[in-house]
């Protein structure tokens, strides 16, 4: 073999071996394939063979038992050196070099062998879609071009396989990465709240202790290192419940009273019982996943406190629950989103720089988070907002 000529078949092995096929066990629609070619050309013999640097291996077979052939001895291995893509050889003996292989073969008397290469996209030959016959014959030119559309078939799996390997291989690169985010994320945010907790600790501490030792501007910085310790804060918690979403899955359900969760959740966030709200009755029943809807609830109902400057904020909460879908839905009589805004709240990161009752901006996460949840239980989100009038945000699960 010429240097050229050892370049290409290193290039064809390495082209081979890349679709990860040689020696897997067999599958329908290969098998599928070489029953019809064989039906098609009225043969005893059909094959898919590989052409491996010493062997020809065999994908699926109709008619004999090896699943191994010696590369020097194969009618495929030959086959694939013709400069033609289909072949047809009616007597083997009539052949010269068929005929040498012949008797390796169990054709001594002669037969009949035909055969489409399998050619990758680069134009290497990899195999063939073979079919044979122990009594020399001639094919039609039906037959024939039946036997190159199976062929052509083969190909088309094998690059489909190859197609599948490479996005089995991305998606697993793309989880380790996200893990090591997600991990990253976690090790990040847990490093930075516990020394920001500290903070904020000593913040209250000193305004408890020395307030009346500070100045008008000593006053002013505090309070400024107050605000921006509890902006990182808010910021850090909404970066934790972004990441911890995707843990939410469908499945995962238990039954909850709807107005209890309700009732933790509005105890918490408004401790004081400065505001009106309006629930659904007690015995509604949902089956769903709570730690899922309580955060939900968490952001939506917050939202509605914290971007509202009426007196006294009302939030009305209402569920409608029936044999196709749950619906929820949680209106406010806040400040209200401009409707040119209102396609950018759910983004990730993205602010309208508002500030809210408290003098924070927001941190583009909350929203992000509930769609993300919600998407990932099979749901969508909706939001209908007038300036000024308030908002009423509504996700549906179907079921």
């Amino acid at each position: 073999m010429n240097a050229k000529t050892t370049l290409d078949e290193r290039i064809r092995l390495e082209i081979l071996k890349s679709y990860e096929i040689l020696d897997t066990d067999p599958e329908t629609d290969y098998d599928n394939i070489t029953y019809l070619a064989s039906k098609i050309c009225n043969t005893p013999i059909s094959a898919i063979t590989l052409v491996d640097q010493d062997r020809v291996w065999v994908k699926s077979k109709v008619g004999f038992d090896s699943y191994d052939a010696n590369r020097n001895t194969s009618f495929c291995a030959l086959a694939i050196t013709k400069p033609h893509k289909f072949i047809s050889v009616n007597n083997v003996k009539n052949e010269k070099d068929f005929e040498a292989l012949s008797k390796f073969n169990g054709f001594e008397d002669g037969g009949f062998y035909a055969s489409v290469t399998l050619k990758s996209p680069e134009g290497y030959n990899l195999g063939s879609l073979c079919v044979a016959d122990f009594s020399p014959k001639e094919i039609t030119e039906d037959q024939a071009k039946s036997l190159e559309i199976l062929g052509n078939q083969v190909s088309k799996l094998l690059e489909l396989r190859k197609k599948n390997l490479r996005l089995l291989q991305t998606n697993k690169m793309l989880n380790l990465k996200y893990e090591e985010l997600e991990q990253f994320a976690r090790v990040v945010s847990h490093d930075i709240k516990s020394p920001l907790n500290n903070i904020i600790s000593l913040i209250l501490l000193l305004k408890e202790t020395c307030n009346d030792k500070f100045e008008g501007q000593e006053k002013e910085y505090l309070n400024f290192l107050s605000l921006s310790s509890y902006q990182l804060k808010d910021y850090v918690d909404g970066l934790l419940n972004y990441y911890k979403s995707d843990t939410f899955h469908k499945n995962d359900c238990e039954e909850v009273v709807f107005c209890d969760v309700l009732n933790q959740i509005i105890s918490v966030l408004d401790s004081k019982r400065e505001h009106q709200f309006k629930i659904p009755d007690k015995t509604l029943i949902l089956k769903t996943n709570k730690n899922a809807l309580e955060q939900i609830l968490i952001n939506l109902i917050s939202n509605g406190i914290k971007y509202n400057d009426k007196k006294p904020v009302k939030i009305e909460i209402n569920c409608e629950d029936s044999d196709k879908q749950t619906k929820i839905s949680v209106k406010d009589n806040g400040n209200g989103i401009e409707a040119e805004s209102l396609d950018q709240i759910f983004l990730f990161f993205k602010t309208l720089n508002k500030k809210d009752r408290f003098g924070n901006y927001g941190t583009g996460i909350g929203l992000a988070t509930v769609k993300k949840i919600t998407e990932n239980l099979n749901g969508k989100i909706e939001v209908k907002s007038v300036l000024n009038q308030g908002s009423e945000f509504t996700i549906s699960f179907d079921k």
